[in-house]
């Protein structure tokens, strides 16, 4: 196994927090030997980079997966929250739900509709807070509001196997929906599967298909019951 860094600073320098980035993907790395296997992390590249208003609001710091063995994170270091976010220990969050999509690129992949979106976000979240020992979930966990979780509900259950999904609309708010609703959803559907399947860990997801997970526990996402 061997992950390759790449730091990206034509844009600006990220020098004088390379040894809290560095010290937050050791800690990544130390904690899934620990706990889930040391033989199958797969090799990778990460792309460190520095991009003006780029990082997640409140945060300053963003993460992606979006093809195999590759994930990136980028960093605002002029972005208000961006120092408090660093000594929190959000780099380390950060990556560990992009590993698990790193991980899940290794089988099933991400997926194509809304369903698997929902599902692998939702999985990602968990494997991070289980991976890290973290109670507390990430805010994009549980945005929906009580008064609008009937009707997100309701339109996600429409379009669950659909290919030309607004992505953007659904996780980012840029669109009909609240704010993050897919993570809020995809989080809720995960929690409802571990109470279905008892011996199910948030650490060894990533090989489950997604259409698994749905038919189990899309159920327990009762209208009138707030994520």
């Amino acid at each position: 196994m061997a992950w390759q860094r790449h730091y990206l600073e034509a844009a600006g320098t990220l020098r004088p927090w390379r040894s809290a980035i560095e010290a937050a993907l050791l800690h990544v790395e130390r904690r899934y030997r620990q706990v889930v296997s040391p033989t199958k992390l797969p090799d990778l590249d990460i792309v460190i980079q520095r991009v003006a208003g780029a990082g997640i609001p409140g945060l300053g710091i963003a993460g992606h997966c979006f093809r195999p063995r590759c994930i990136t994170l980028t960093f605002d270091p002029d972005d208000t929250a961006f120092a408090a976010a660093v000594e929190r220990g959000e780099v380390a969050r950060l990556f560990g739900h992009e590993l698990h999509h790193a991980l899940r690129w290794e089988s099933v992949g991400y997926g194509a509709t809304l369903g698997e979106a929902l599902v692998s976000e939702g999985m990602a979240d968990w494997f991070e807070q289980s991976l890290l020992m973290v109670d507390e979930p990430q805010p994009w966990c549980v945005p929906v509001k009580p008064e609008a979780w009937d009707g997100t509900v309701t339109d996600a259950g429409a379009m669950l196997y659909a290919i030309d999904y607004d992505h953007p609309a659904w996780f980012f708010g840029r669109g009909r929906w609240p704010r993050w609703s897919g993570y809020a959803i995809g989080y809720a559907l995960m929690r409802g599967y571990f109470a279905a399947v008892p011996d199910a860990d948030p650490l060894t997801t990533d090989e489950i298909p997604a259409r698994r997970v749905i038919d189990v526990a899309w159920p327990t996402l009762a209208l009138g019951r707030a994520a």
